[in-house]
């Protein structure tokens, strides 16, 4: 019984709310988290998505039946140890709403931190700090990826590009610059004579032991845009016809397993494609957040 519990346990409880976990941090800069808070972080997601699972199921059926089948089912399952129910109806129908509650929760939770919904909120009510990110270097690289990157060495060379990539808590400080269409790295020597290599520079890598200083001056061929309610509202909007879309599909595919609802494999396919262009239109507008 012990065994059939802790795979119930970490296959619905666990797993799913540690990949939404780990799909949410994947729009940030790195963050260590102690294996406390990844745990803990971890359950809170997945009983998020299983009440999100329970009003699903709770929409397509209805809620008695629903109850009714879940109690019966899961006490085969996890009391009476009865594998029977793994081939099931009920559990074929349990796995596909429950992809459906962990697609949408992760789409949304990937959505709100990449436009850093949850620190907007806080720092409207003055309950963060300043700034979002971990360190200084990496609130200096944010602020200035636009800009051009002036290096300063230890050795007297100076190293003019833009920011390719910094590296960010916990690994060393790095940095990579990178040329532009029009202009390719500049190195100039102690003398701020500019160094001739012969061919074009693309790419130089800086370790920040090299630094003595860096500086970022403005591109001015460069217009920053802002954010405006157009780019969150067409954010919000394709957000919610993607989880609706997913909804509606894996719905169609429960119903057609169920037996309440007969339909053709055309109609499956169409909201299907349906679900993908809009996630597809989703992720390429958060762009405009990067």
């Amino acid at each position: 019984m012990i065994t059939y519990i802790n795979i119930v346990f970490t296959l619905f409880l666990l797993l799913p709310g540690f990949i939404s976990l780990k799909i949410r941090q994947s729009t940030r800069e790195y963050k260590d988290l102690t294996t406390f808070e990844y745990t803990s972080i971890s359950i809170g997601f997945s009983f998020l998505i299983f009440l999100l699972w329970l009003l699903i199921n709770s929409i397509i059926f209805s809620i008695d039946n629903f109850h009714t089948s879940f109690i019966n089912d899961l006490k085969k399952l996890i009391i009476d140890q009865n594998l029977d129910v793994l081939f099931s109806k009920f559990f074929v129908i349990f796995i596909i709403t429950y992809m459906c509650a962990f697609l949408s929760f992760s789409l949304l939770m990937y959505n709100l931190h990449w436009i850093g919904f949850w620190s907007k909120i806080l720092r409207k009510f003055g309950l963060t700090r300043f700034s979002s990110h971990l360190t200084p270097w990496e609130d200096f690289q944010i602020l200035s990826k636009l800009d051009w990157i002036i290096v300063e060495l230890k050795d007297g060379r100076t190293i003019v590009g833009k920011l390719g990539f910094g590296s960010h808590l916990p690994f060393d400080k790095e940095i990579v610059l990178k040329r532009t269409d029009l202009s390719p790295i500049e190195i100039y020597d102690k003398e701020k004579k500019r160094i001739l290599y012969g061919p074009d520079i693309d790419l130089t890598y800086i370790n920040y032991s090299d630094i003595n200083l860096i500086h970022s001056t403005k591109d001015k061929s460069i217009e920053i845009g802002f954010q405006n309610i157009k780019d969150y509202t067409f954010v919000f909007l394709s957000l919610i016809t993607s989880i609706l879309m997913i909804l509606v599909f894996f719905s169609l595919i429960s119903l057609k397993i169920e037996g309440n609802f007969s339909h053709g494999f055309t109609v499956d396919l169409i909201v299907l494609l349906i679900a993908i262009f809009s996630c597809i239109c989703n992720l390429k507008s958060l762009s405009k957040f990067s």
